[in-house]
């Protein structure tokens, strides 16, 4: 956990099998409990990104903003949400010189 200019708040270490999805919202509760922090910004990947999750984040109880991460072509719901809106999303790839050539 980072602070607005970026020092370290906080860790939390998980044993080695936690699913990352599992931890998110635990690590959001323990922040505003332990810390009495309540205006967060969560950036995560998509390894965090479950309906749960975002029905979560995005609740009454919780109200919180994230950014998460998502391979637009095989997120088809994040890709149509996302391209929906207007001047809320860039390609961030260049082209590739080669058809076969893999993303940066």
């Amino acid at each position: 956990m980072l602070d607005g200019q970026g020092r370290p708040i906080c860790r939390k270490l998980w044993p080695g099998n936690t699913a990352d999805v599992t931890t998110l919202l635990r690590v959001l509760d323990r922040l505003q409990s332990r810390f009495g922090i309540s205006q967060v910004c969560i950036v995560a990947d998509r390894g965090m990104i479950s309906k749960a999750t975002i029905a979560a984040l995005e609740s009454k109880e919780r109200n919180r903003s994230y950014i998460l991460g998502a391979r637009m072509r095989s997120q088809n719901e994040v890709k149509d949400e996302v391209t929906s809106r207007a001047d809320c999303s860039r390609v961030v790839r260049p082209k590739s010189e080669e058809s076969d050539a893999p993303s940066p």
